[in-house]
């Protein structure tokens, strides 16, 4: 799959295109860009999408977290077979653009769109002016036929990133994953900390995550996570630790289980498979261990780790 930063270097091959945000890459996603893919293999057309960055959210000054990072995004997307990726940069030129200049400019000059499919929710242009239903009446113009998908349901209710935000603030990540269809996940270096972990004798590795990247609620999760390609299990904190620390920075320490290995400095993904409790002050270091050492029981049994 190619990967476009903009649309300045992109040949004028016919195309199928889709539009979005696609942050999370969910069910609802992958149905869109499956559509997408596979009219571009029945009419013999290239399967481009297109994602815009920053969320238009974070644009207009809202305090957004991404569910994917870029580099995970790209990755889910190209596992759906699309042929390109572009990332569109969402910036004043674009907020600015009418509905019919974003057909035109940008459907039809710079991308040479045939198709395009778009989610029954999408919406484009200045002030939002543009929606699935009126792109259709602006793409006639260009000879630009347009799909519109459904949404996808999920023990009846609709798949949306903001769905999946609520589940994530709550903690409830098995719920967030029927939307996914993977496990939350984050991603990053390994990096030192206090070694207070090492001590009480559950040594923990502290990811350095993407702060753009949105966390799970405060809590102990079970986990598997990614060490070298090859997956182990473990039990993760989220949180700022409040029985040996006094600040406010959010930590994701993971504990992983007969695992004894020196793994600073290496990149690691962890997803979450189920939180076991909230976060806990305790009144000694001796009290922590003996709920260390419960929660690692618990996810043993609970995720059959």
């Amino acid at each position: 799959m190619e990967i476009f930063y903009g649309l300045d270097n992109i040949d004028y091959s016919k195309k199928v295109v889709t539009l979005g945000n696609f942050d999370g890459v969910h069910l609802g996603h992958k149905e869109l860009i499956s559509k997408a893919v596979s009219l571009g293999k029945e009419k013999n057309l290239l399967s481009y999408v297109v994602s815009f960055y920053p969320h238009p959210r974070s644009f207009f000054n809202e305090d957004l977290k991404y569910i994917n990072t870029l580099e995970e995004k790209h990755k889910n997307i190209k596992a759906i077979g699309a042929d390109a990726l572009v990332i569109l940069e969402f910036n004043e030129g674009i907020a600015s653009l009418s509905r019919e200049s974003f057909v035109k400019e940008i459907l039809y000059k710079k991308l040479n769109a045939q198709i395009v499919v778009v989610g029954f929710d999408f919406l484009f242009g200045k002030n939002r002016e543009g929606n699935a239903e009126n792109l259709a009446e602006s793409a006639s113009e260009y000879g630009i036929e347009v799909y519109v998908t459904p949404p996808v349901e999920v023990d009846g209710l609709k798949v949306s990133s903001s769905l999946i935000r609520e589940c994530y603030t709550t903690g409830e990540v098995e719920k967030a994953k029927k939307f996914l269809g993977y496990y939350p996940k984050i991603s990053g270096e390994v990096i030192s900390g206090k070694q207070l972990g090492r001590n009480i004798g559950f040594p923990t590795a502290n990811i350095n995550y993407d702060k753009e990247q949105l966390l799970p609620g405060k809590g102990v999760y079970g986990v598997k996570i990614c060490i070298k390609e090859k997956e182990y299990a473990g039990i993760a904190n989220v949180g700022v630790k409040p029985t040996v620390k006094k600040d406010d920075l959010v930590e994701v320490e993971v504990h992983v289980i007969d695992f004894l290995d020196d793994i600073y400095g290496e990149n690691v993904s962890v997803s979450f498979l189920g939180k076991i409790r909230d976060e806990m002050k305790f009144s000694s270091l001796e009290e922590l261990k003996n709920q260390i050492d419960n929660d690692v029981k618990t996810a043993i049994k609970k995720y059959c780790l």
